[in-house]
């Protein structure tokens, strides 16, 4: 979805995945907002990123359990920025142990989007990103991330304590998932239940 936005802004984007995995060549991402307008962009896919330009910044969008491997792959770029959108919390220490030179920015998507039997990416409600610094000079990089991802009409906002800003979605992600999971009943409802909540 991010790769999306920022590649609908004209920005060259190159999805890397697992080595080995075969996933080469050009990508189409469908992404269907909220008001019903579908967004077509193409985009470069690759296994691993041998062959890969050094990129402008480094966008880190993998589960918790792929993180280490995914920080030891860019490791050929020890200085470029690198945006972390991982959920939970741990991400951001595992990139500054890792990468001690590379600016560090911290995310935390808060728009929901499902992946439809067809691949498209539905983006259910407008809602935004959140950003806060961790280390190092990340001006340039929030500037960029921040008007490429508000032209595709993604609100950004600016956060000081990007640890506050982490914790706070795990939190919500704990009442919008786990707590709708364990009594088999959806978010709204669990929010609209004020024992529930």
């Amino acid at each position: 979805f991010v790769a999306a936005l920022i590649a609908g802004a004209g920005m060259r984007v190159v999805l890397s995945g697992r080595p080995g995995t075969g996933a080469r060549g050009p990508a189409e991402i469908v992404v269907r907002a909220p008001g019903g307008g579908v967004r077509r962009v193409s985009l470069e896919r690759t296994d691993g990123v041998a062959g890969v330009d050094r990129p402008a910044y480094i966008v880190l969008a993998v589960k918790m359990p792929d993180l280490a491997a995914a920080i030891e792959a860019c490791g050929a770029w020890p200085d470029v920025a690198v945006v972390t959108l991982q959920n939970g919390i741990g991400a951001e220490e595992l990139v500054a142990a890792a990468r001690p030179d590379a600016p560090l920015l911290a995310g935390s998507l808060t728009a929901p989007i499902d992946r439809e039997a067809d691949g498209t990416l539905a983006w259910r409600k407008r809602r935004g990103i959140a950003f806060g610094s961790v280390r190092g000079d990340t001006t340039a990089v929030r500037a960029a991330i921040r008007d490429a991802l508000e032209s595709g009409g993604l609100p950004v906002a600016a956060v000081r304590d990007w640890r506050a800003m982490k914790w706070s979605k795990l939190l919500t992600n704990l009442v919008a998932n786990a707590v709708p999971a364990l009594l088999d009943r959806d978010a709204a409802a669990v929010y609209a239940d004020r024992r529930l909540f």
